[in-house]
């Protein structure tokens, strides 16, 4: 007798192993509500809000420029980045896009789904006078072995544009070398 479901092939399973985690962190919503594209996000002009990028599995880390970061291998076995962000002058309800691209050619090396739509107690906090990430995101590389990564120059970098009518948004972004890690 033929099961009523055939087994998922392994591009299926690889496919949807990449979906459940990209640039997700438990307790971060999702909202895939017609947002910009990504390309859009990083395309604005770098905007009058103040962006800061950052890192930190559990809490803000400063993120200086020249900095060696250790991706991180994931327990669906891809390799990741942590980002976090700090934002003053915006509304506390965003689009959110982290990326990673090569720091000499500028090809894009991490997964780049949808932007992620932020709220203050909905993937924000308040910070002084701004909002902060209450968790980490996950800047996913599409290159899952960590050996072909140590030692890269990268650039890390977020954009954020408020949700509504208006282009107000911001962008920063860190040079990094990418140290050994999982």
């Amino acid at each position: 007798m033929r099961p009523l479901f055939p087994p998922p092939s392994a591009p299926l399973t690889v496919l949807l192993g990449l979906l459940a985690c990209a640039g997700e962190t438990p307790g971060a919503p999702v909202d895939m509500d017609g947002g910009p594209r990504p390309a859009d996000l990083f395309a604005l002009p770098p905007g009058s809000a103040a962006v800061t990028l950052g890192t930190g599995r559990s809490a803000w880390e400063d993120l200086a420029d020249g900095a060696a970061l250790a991706p991180t291998r994931g327990p669906q076995g891809g390799v990741h980045l942590f980002a976090r962000l700090r934002v003053a002058g915006l509304s506390p309800d965003l689009y959110v896009s982290f990326r990673v691209v090569d720091h000499d050619s500028a090809e894009v090396l991490s997964i780049l789904g949808p932007p992620l739509r932020r709220r203050l107690g909905a993937g924000l906090e308040a910070w002084g006078d701004g909002l902060q990430s209450s968790n980490a995101e996950l800047c996913i590389f599409l290159q899952s072995n960590p050996a072909l990564l140590v030692g890269r120059r990268v650039r890390l970098e977020v954009a954020v544009r408020e949700v509504g009518g208006a282009l107000r948004g911001g962008r920063d972004g860190r040079s990094l070398v990418l140290a050994g890690g999982p």
